[in-house]
């Protein structure tokens, strides 16, 4: 939820910016960010992305769902992707809401 407003704040209007926010933010997440491969398939392909891969919150959230549904062993703890989502999104929160004010100037 924190991270539509995050999403909507950075959209100037909503048919280009909506455009512009799918092939600039949301695609690269989603395929980078585990939902053909697990993490620790990239890993052992290559150590630096996989660290870099971290910094996607949807990295986490793919691996969540794959430690609770499969074998845990296969993917990230899963109490490491739960901490890391609330961190992402008190994060995005802030930076979403901020934006929306800046934008609305509220008082």
């Amino acid at each position: 939820g924190f991270f539509s407003i995050f999403i909507t704040s950075l959209c100037k209007d909503i048919y280009s910016g909506l455009d512009n926010v799918w092939m600039r933010i949301i695609f690269p997440m989603w395929f980078l960010g585990g939902f053909q491969f697990s993490w620790k398939t990239l890993y052992n392909i290559s150590p630096t992305l996989a660290y870099l891969n971290l910094l996607n919150p949807l990295t986490f959230a793919l691996e969540g769902s794959r430690a609770a549904v499969l074998h845990p062993e296969l993917s990230l703890p899963y109490w490491l992707c739960l901490a890391a989502l609330i961190i992402y999104s008190i994060i995005f929160g802030w930076l979403g809401i901020n934006n929306l004010k800046k934008r609305l100037d509220c008082l």
